[in-house]
């Protein structure tokens, strides 16, 4: 095991000071790792303890402090030190801004990997590892960021396709491209306004169950949990020192780079505010703040999407079988007007015939 003054040593001996009369200062070097930590949020604080068989790990983290230095497996050292090196890259600026989607996600999935690999090498048991990649993967929009690029791929290749279909072709002359490209672009239209009838779908679909059960939880709060929920809520608007501490909690999280320059700051603001607000609504129910979440439990997204292109596919066929109705009746119209028009023309050819002979 390392600690991160052996990677701080690494680090002056491959990265010159940008005052060459100084060296790096060990504090500044630290917190560029502690920046990209909160960035991808993983609990810094279980990279602060080497956890070894039994070992309690809840007692162990409760002992961890912001002066407890981090501690770094053999193997993840050159994973940190390449953190620290790259801290100044374009894709870590956007990492380090929350602009995970304009981040390459490459890198991206390289620092998952690095701080699983870190949380691995310091003992950690697989559930937890696998619920610290879980909230990394989640914090930096992963599966959201590949699908965009898939997308961006698939659109990519039908250009390509659409391109080499253009070009001149033994078996299809000018004006079979000139039939076919615009048929490419029509169905493209008609896939995007189909998507977007899905979409609408599965929002209204989501929308309707988070209705339902809002309703279903509000037949269960009783008057005077109302009552206390709302003496709860003006005393804490009332309490101008909490506001005062809300109030600069968010001008903190607003500056930029606020993790380097003001997360003590944060920390000791946050505190003061979970402090008091336990006191408030101890005073108000007369226990302290429950542990448990309220758990909303909502169908599972792809049985959402599935009832959505159901329905939308429904909708499509209503909508087709309408339009054939409509165009037979448009037809037996027709039909029927011309052949009154034809009627029409016979009587009054006959008509004018007869006038014509009794002239």
């Amino acid at each position: 095991m390392k600690y991160f003054d052996d990677v701080f040593t690494r680090y002056c001996e491959v990265v010159e000071s940008k005052d060459k009369d100084t060296t790096h200062k060990p504090g500044q070097v630290r917190e560029k790792f502690t920046e990209i930590i909160a960035a991808v949020g993983i609990d810094g604080n279980m990279l602060k303890a080497n956890i070894e068989e039994g070992d309690d790990i809840d007692a162990k983290l409760a002992a961890v402090t912001n002066a407890t230095p981090y501690v770094i497996p053999d193997k993840s050292v050159k994973f940190v030190l390449e953190i620290l090196i790259k801290h100044t890259s374009s894709d870590f600026k956007r990492i380090r801004r929350g602009d995970f989607q304009k981040a390459s996600l490459d890198e991206l999935i390289w620092l998952i990997n690095g701080f699983s690999e870190m949380l691995i090498g310091l003992g950690y048991p697989k559930n937890l590892i696998r619920q610290q990649r879980t909230l990394m993967e989640k914090r930096l929009d992963i599966s959201i960021h590949a699908s965009l690029d898939d997308i961006k791929k698939a659109c990519a290749e039908i250009l390509e396709q659409a391109e080499k279909y253009s070009e001149f072709s033994v078996n299809l002359n000018h004006d079979d491209r000139s039939c076919f490209l615009p048929f490419i672009a029509s169905s493209i239209r008609g896939l995007s306004d189909h998507l977007a009838d899905i979409h609408s779908a599965y929002s209204d679909i989501r929308s309707d169950e988070i209705y339902d059960i809002a309703v279903e939880e509000a037949d269960k709060i009783s008057t005077e949990d109302i009552v206390l929920d709302m003496h709860e809520s003006e005393l804490i608007a009332a309490d101008e020192e909490l506001q005062g501490w809300i109030s600069q909690r968010n001008i903190i999280v607003g500056e930029y780079g606020f993790v380097k320059n003001k997360l003590k700051d944060y920390n000791i603001v946050n505190e003061r505010i979970n402090q008091r607000l336990e006191q408030i609504h101890k005073q108000v129910y007369g226990t302290a703040v429950s542990t448990k979440d309220s758990v909303m439990t909502l169908m599972n997204p792809n049985r959402v999407l599935l009832e959505a292109i159901m329905y939308v596919d429904e909708t499509d066929e209503t909508a087709d079988k309408m339009r054939l109705d409509r165009l037979a009746r448009t037809r037996e119209q027709a039909d029927f007007e011309a052949e009154e028009a034809k009627k029409f023309l016979a009587e009054f050819d006959a008509k004018y015939r007869k006038r014509m002979e009794g002239e």
